[in-house]
């Protein structure tokens, strides 16, 4: 938890800066060199948090070059206050530009791309940045949440990334790859749980080239956004010292401590293939220990250390030794304590994959339905020495 003197602070500078005459740095319809959208599905236990960072928000825009005239928006919505979306100018003033109605539904695919749409149109400039801020649980599916074929139904379906709502409402991975649609960021940061996985960044290899992101559990407090904010508006994005930041922050103080990562998602490509040609050519170890990225009172399966699975399996592979540098070239930055939330991070490698040994490993919470199994998995098993009937999979 972030000290009491240090949120008292932020809290100040929070209510300085709503006390002062709106400032916006920007005319309206003026291109800047980059707008940054913070997407806060806060409408779930984590909204005590939502204030907090909303406050680093503003002091760090004065502090190491701030917004460098670029702007800042934020998608907020918590249980108490209807969604809509704001404007943190240079002065850590806060304006809002769009009330949502109190009905709408934060974690839809109709929403999400009318947030990002609105963004661009009240802030247009020559590149974007996302932040998604929430819960998460990688690929993973679980209960309740929007269908994504009709996002005003009350039909559920198994969806994943955010909490939104009573009854709970979450997104899955491929209603988030829909909902970013044909945008491109110059960087997505998952200011969450469980985002940093394979499955995860490849299927968003098109939106961002960098992905920050976790794979482990990571602290409710989330980043230090009142260091982190001005490396989002370098004129080239400093994504390798917010991950340091954020990592300082739990290192250096009491903690449950944090594993992060940053990928290069242009290489992830050559990792696919590399992939695929070593599970086609191999068989799952039955005597192989996984390495898991999470606690069993969080969630029973599905997101392990993808290099430490590779190594055992392809132990003998001719391609081994380029895989490795496949996974270093997409895997550019990891830093992890030596326990995270209890786990022991001494064979942690910063990126997390779910291990499909059988069919039936992929026939849950909707593995199925993702880019990776189509394209890595799925084509593995029918080109291995082992056979699936179509009624497997």
């Amino acid at each position: 938890m972030k000290s009491a003197i240090h949120v008292l602070i932020i809290l100040c500078l929070g209510i300085l800066a709503c006390g002062c005459s709106s400032d916006r740095d920007s005319a309206p319809g003026l291109i800047v060199h980059r707008t940054v959208l913070v997407y806060m599905a806060a409408n779930n236990d984590l909204y005590r948090f939502a204030l907090d960072d909303i406050n680093e928000m503003k002091a760090g825009v004065y502090t190491n070059g701030g917004l460098n005239g670029g702007r800042l928006l934020v998608y907020r919505v918590t249980p108490d206050h209807a969604p809509e979306l704001i404007e943190i100018d240079s002065k850590g003033n806060e304006s809002v530009l769009i009330s949502y109605p109190t009905s709408t539904q934060s974690l839809s695919i109709e929403q999400m791309s009318r947030v990002i749409s609105d963004t661009k149109s009240l802030a247009p400039a020559s590149d974007y940045g996302l932040i998604l801020w929430s819960h998460g649980t990688g690929w993973i599916s679980d209960s309740g949440v929007i269908t994504e074929h009709n996002s005003t139904s009350d039909q559920v379906s198994p969806l994943s990334f955010g909490q939104d709502g009573n009854p709970v409402r979450k997104m899955k991975l491929s209603s988030l790859a829909r909902a970013l649609g044909d945008n491109k960021f110059s960087f997505i940061y998952f200011d969450c749980c469980h985002m940093g996985s394979v499955e995860i960044a490849y299927e968003l290899r098109h939106n961002a080239p960098v992905i920050v992101a976790s794979a482990t559990e990571l602290g409710e407090e989330g980043m230090p956004y009142n260091q982190n904010i001005s490396c989002f508006f370098k004129p080239v994005p400093q994504m390798d010292k917010a991950l340091l930041n954020t990592f300082n922050y739990y290192n250096n103080s009491p903690s449950w401590g944090c594993s992060i990562s940053l990928f290069d998602t242009s290489k992830i490509e050559n990792l696919a293939d590399l992939t695929r040609d070593i599970l086609s050519s191999t068989e799952h170890p039955a005597d192989y220990r996984a390495v898991p990225y999470f606690r069993k009172v969080v969630m029973s399966t599905g997101i392990f250390d993808m290099k430490h699975y590779i190594l055992y399996r392809g132990e003998q592979h001719p391609s081994l030794q380029a895989w490795l540098q496949a996974f270093d070239d997409v895997v550019v930055t990891h830093r992890t304590t030596p326990t995270v939330f209890t786990l022991n991070a001494s064979d942690f490698n910063g990126l997390g994959s779910h291990i499909v040994a059988t069919p039936d490993d992929a026939n849950t919470y909707d593995y199925l339905d993702t880019s990776w199994w189509r394209d890595v998995v799925e084509p593995s098993f029918l080109h291995s020495k082992t056979t699936i009937s179509d009624n497997d999979i």
